[in-house]
């Protein structure tokens, strides 16, 4: 560890799968005249004070995370410029990193609000303290305000009225405080997220959800619309749930509170699964992207993922052909983990430095596979012996057992991470990266897996 406070080890990592990996965002060069914007898109404009590396985060239309990768390799001060997808009117723009400092993990968050009026939002970023300086649009404190509340400490003690008198007072301050247009329904749909959690069928939520008249890309509406419908699962009459009865952006709203619901394998065994499943299928939401939607709350069938892992070919430094069976056998544990990356891929280098870091579990063994073109080869063996990677080999991704096997799991981008057993079972078919909080906690509790 570097002890100097101007040289501290800094790791950052990102949610993100895609990053500058696989990033589809335009990059629009300086000086440019910003032709290419529309009315459905909005340009992100960051200034770098030196060299560094950013993710940041929005919703698409089915609020899952967008990243969205900066990257300036010069230590001079730069500008870098994207134009990305404006899926929603009013959407919060996430920024979330882990800083390494004296064998503690410090996370930062910073949030940005991105309403209607707004066609180009420029953020400034400290690469010394790795932050972005104050911005009007910054909402941090709107947050903060309510996860100081400490809601589930006031919860355990069954104190309800003290609670709902704590929350009245936050939105009441916050709403004196934040004047951007439309900033109010921030303001409401946290409260209403932190009412549900004191009270979970509270009547002011449903009337509040029902009366909704669009979506806000953040994840706070994600999480009022999913435990939304995990609350009042029971209470609904599927029969009745339809655009006959209830507005139609109520149910469009359902619709992806239900997707959010179906997507985490822990609710498959609550009752009223089916019916959610059923009901579901039949929204517009999931006929418009049938294909896409499946994938997300259908999971690999797992006999087809051992047919086909056992057939791909996996090279080691000294190029010696191993299969995943015999390098189960060499290296014998009870979980593997699966890391998918690459040299060029730099949020897959960053994952595996953090991983070298933690108290990893004894029964979990990571199997390193690099995606690396054939004329890398060299340049993966020098970078994974640096990395200090213990189980690590090479797949040929052009191969025809290489292409049909990561074709199967539909790997898109990386860093991914796949979690399975000694016996090939797949566990997990996209697990979480090493940033994020749940990653250790999981491996940990590993043996308890078919629980989560």
């Amino acid at each position: 560890m570097i002890k100097s406070s101007k040289n501290i080890f800094l790791l950052l990592l990102f949610v993100s799968i895609l990053f500058s990996c696989n990033n589809k965002s335009q990059t629009i060069k300086k000086g440019s005249s910003f032709e290419e914007k529309t009315k459905d898109s909005i340009i992100l404009s960051v200034k770098f004070t030196g060299k560094g590396i950013i993710d940041l985060y929005y919703r698409d239309n089915y609020l899952n995370f967008i990243p969205l990768g900066f990257i300036n390799n010069s230590p001079e001060k730069k500008v870098i410029y994207k134009s990305i997808k404006r899926f929603h009117d009013n959407f919060i723009l996430s920024y979330k990193v882990l800083v390494y400092d004296n064998k503690n993990f410090n996370k930062i968050e910073q949030r940005f609000y991105v309403d209607n009026d707004l066609d180009t939002l420029k953020l400034v970023y400290n690469t010394n303290k790795y932050f972005f300086n104050d911005n009007v649009r910054n909402i941090n404190k709107l947050y903060e305000s309510y996860i100081e509340l400490n809601i589930d400490n006031i919860k355990i003690q069954k104190d309800y009225l003290l609670a709902k008198k704590k929350l009245d007072s936050v939105f009441k301050y916050n709403k004196a405080i934040f004047n951007f247009r439309d900033i109010e329904s921030i303001n409401k749909i946290k409260f209403y997220e932190y009412l549900q959690k004191i009270d979970a069928t509270n009547n002011k939520v449903d009337s509040f959800v029902k009366n909704l008249k669009k979506i806000t890309g953040s994840k706070v509406f994600s999480s009022l619309t999913y435990n939304y419908t995990k609350n009042r699962l029971h209470l609904f009459d599927y029969s009745k749930l339809n655009k006959k009865e209830f507005s139609e952006k109520y149910i469009e709203i359902l619709a992806i509170g239900h997707l959010q619901f179906l997507k985490i394998e822990d609710n498959k065994g609550k009752s009223k699964y089916k019916e959610a499943l059923n009901w579901f299928k039949n929204t517009d939401l999931y006929k418009k992207d049938s294909l896409f939607i499946k994938k997300q709350i259908m999971p690999i069938n797992n006999t087809k993922f051992k047919k086909y892992v056992k057939k791909i070919t996996l090279f080691d430094v000294k190029d010696n052909e191993n299969s995943i069976e015999e390098i189960i056998k060499k290296h014998s544990s009870n979980y593997y983990l699966i890391d998918f990356w690459a040299t060029w891929c730099a949020p897959c280098i960053g994952g595996v430095k953090l991983m070298n870091k933690m108290d990893f579990p004894k029964n979990v063994k990571v199997i390193s596979i690099s995606l690396d073109k054939p004329k890398d080869k060299k340049k993966w063996k020098s970078k994974t012996e640096e990395l200090k990677q213990l189980y690590t080999y090479w797949l040929d991704e052009d191969s025809t057992d290489g292409k049909s096997f990561l074709k199967f799991i539909e790997l898109k981008s990386i860093p991914r991470y796949i979690l399975i057993d000694k016996n090939l079972n797949l566990i997990d078919q996209a697990f979480y990266h090493p940033s994020e909080i749940q990653f250790l906690s999981k491996l940990k509790d590993i043996q308890n897996h078919k629980y989560w």
